[in-house]
């Protein structure tokens, strides 16, 4: 086979997938069927045989692995760019809560947290992989005690702890609440703010502005 029939086949298969997020982010996320959506739904969507489908996922949760993964792809690169645009650790810090504080809202992420929500739900594993997200939330992350550091540096945050495990347990909370807000969601409360009386976003905007107040670096005080 020449380089061009094969580039030729790669496309076409990447279309083929992309048809497939495509048809599957609108059974799952748009109108919200991931239990009730099969394999054969997402192939008469997306225009190809089931077969296709299992040459490119195996099961749902498959699909939603590469759903999810692409749109915290699109978060960490619209993180990146927001702390580019400024100087301190601080302000860095600032513009990461901002983001990923939108986490709460994104159709894509609530997938996962339904997924979540259906393996309590059911008493059993939905096959879905131990690594499911694990790279890109690292990288998150990442990010956050890459602004942690900056902070220390340049004395806009008093980070006594270590940055990365700091970073982790932040994050962590800001993606619980997510977590949390939609099992109430399903269980047929109004999410988080009916047993709380605060939103998603009311909640993590305030951690945000506790965070910054706490770790603020002390001003220095003249030796008695």
């Amino acid at each position: 086979m020449s380089s061009v029939t094969e580039s030729r086949v790669e496309r076409k298969r990447q279309e083929a997938r992309q048809r497939l997020l495509a048809a599957a982010r609108e059974l799952f996320v748009v109108e919200g069927g991931f239990e009730s959506a099969t394999i054969r739904d997402i192939a008469q969507r997306a225009d190809v045989s089931v077969g296709a489908v299992y040459l490119h996922f195996k099961t749902k949760v498959d699909i939603v692995e590469a759903l999810v993964n692409e749109r915290v792809a699109e978060i960490i690169e619209s993180a990146k760019a927001a702390i580019a645009c400024v100087q301190s650790g601080r302000q860095k810090f600032e513009a990461l809560m901002d983001g990923f504080s939108q986490m709460s809202l994104d159709t894509e992420m609530r997938l996962f947290a339904q997924i979540l929500f259906l393996q309590r739900r059911s008493g059993r594993l939905l096959d879905y992989p131990d690594n499911l997200l694990s790279s890109n939330l690292s990288s998150i992350i990442d990010l956050i005690a890459e602004a942690f550091k900056a902070g220390g540096s340049d004395g806009s945050l008093a980070i006594a702890e270590n940055p990365r495990l700091l970073a982790t347990i932040i994050f962590q909370c800001v993606f619980g609440v997510s977590v949390f807000d939609f099992f109430l969601s399903e269980q047929g409360n109004e999410g988080i703010g009916s047993s709380t009386g605060y939103s998603a976003l009311e909640i993590t905007s305030s951690f945000k502005r506790f965070l910054l107040n706490a770790l603020v670096t002390p001003p220095s005080r003249a030796d008695d």
